[in-house]
């Protein structure tokens, strides 16, 4: 089912759409029908293998350099109860520029 696989790969689509299609090739091509929980396994070990292939290429892209800043947003600094990237994360408390962190710029 290779071509299960190249569909994983390069869709998003959801494990009941993947099955349907299965199910629909397996018909059209006259194969013995699989048990429908085998059928379910496969699709969802298709699924994480193509998820799998997809965090390796991402992990392989960032330099050494990158990865280190990456890492830097994942530690508590000491004395700190947030990570950068929590903080990164929370959005604003009230809406003024210095709550936004000086990302607007000041007008003329």
């Amino acid at each position: 089912m290779q071509w299960l696989c190249t569909r994983a790969w390069l869709s998003a689509e959801r494990p009941s759409v993947l099955f349907d299609l299965a199910m629909a090739r397996l018909v059209e091509r006259k194969i013995p029908l699989l048990g429908v929980t085998t059928l379910t396994r496969l699709v969802a070990s298709v699924r994480d293998r193509a998820a799998q292939r997809l965090g390796r290429r991402l992990a392989a892209l960032p330099n050494a350099d990158v990865r280190q800043r990456l890492d830097g947003l994942l530690a508590v600094p000491a004395g700190g109860r947030q990570t950068p990237l929590d903080r990164l994360r929370t959005a604003p408390v009230r809406a003024s520029a210095p709550a936004a962190g000086g990302c607007i710029a000041p007008t003329r």
